[in-house]
């Protein structure tokens, strides 16, 4: 675990790994989405989380599409309203051609249909694959070989966070998941181990501390499988 206070200027060498394109409207989807990303460890540059009063939205967004190392454009049933995504896509796919590389990552969601500007581009089905579409983007940006995230997908289907750093752990990357400084601190209290930046804890361990806050046990339950959820293991 290590901390990421939100709404950094993109200053310095600091690069996020991930920028999410998405209508305004799949605001509270995408919100989710970003969380969970940030558990596998991907910092994902959000514009709830990044944007200040006063902010000039052209200038921040554009730059945040120029220094991301990937652009997600989420495409939903509102994807064809949104003329703000429609230019962010234009824009990365600029960034594309001019690089030679892979930048834009198309996310289908919520009954999206995939634009005729996409149309060359593989997509993955979060409305249909979730977790384990979590986990293949994930292991893209930390560079995992893809066939080593496939066989570890063929052996089993995760559900929640829990089993997705499993398999990405398996893969040859250990993940840290970036939070606040006060849930980091939140964390040392309830019984996490801390190494400097980083905190080490259990799950079940955190969990079975009544103490602890109704927003930080929330949290601790999304990396617990929905089969131990259901049978309330951890009341």
């Amino acid at each position: 675990m290590a901390p990421r206070e939100r709404g950094a200027a993109l200053e310095g060498d600091h690069v996020p790994h991930l920028f999410l394109s998405h209508s305004s409207k799949d605001g509270k989807w995408v919100s989710q989405l970003a969380e969970n990303f940030n558990l596998c460890g991907v910092d994902v540059w959000f514009d709830a989380w990044e944007l200040r009063v006063g902010d000039d939205l052209h200038e921040r967004i554009s730059d945040a599409i120029n220094k991301s190392r990937f652009v997600g454009v989420v495409v939903t049933k509102n994807f064809s309203e949104s003329k703000w995504i429609k230019g962010e896509v234009h824009q990365a796919l600029s960034r594309e051609k001019a690089e030679d590389r892979t930048i834009v990552l198309p996310f289908l969601a919520s009954g999206g249909v995939p634009p005729p500007v996409l149309s060359s581009k593989k997509f993955l089905d979060f409305e249909a694959e979730y977790w384990p579409s979590l986990v293949r983007v994930s292991g893209l940006i930390h560079d995992l070989e893809s066939s080593r995230i496939e066989s570890e997908l063929y052996r089993a289907t995760p559900d929640a966070i829990e089993p997705c750093l499993q398999i990405l752990e398996h893969a040859g990357w250990r993940a840290v998941h970036v939070v606040g400084t006060k849930v980091l601190e939140e964390l040392v209290t309830a019984g996490g181990y801390r190494d400097g930046d980083v905190v080490r804890f259990a799950p079940e361990t955190l969990l079975a501390n009544k103490r602890i806050s109704r927003s930080l046990r929330r949290w601790l339950e999304t990396f617990v499988p929905s089969e131990k959820r259901r049978s309330g293991w951890f009341s």
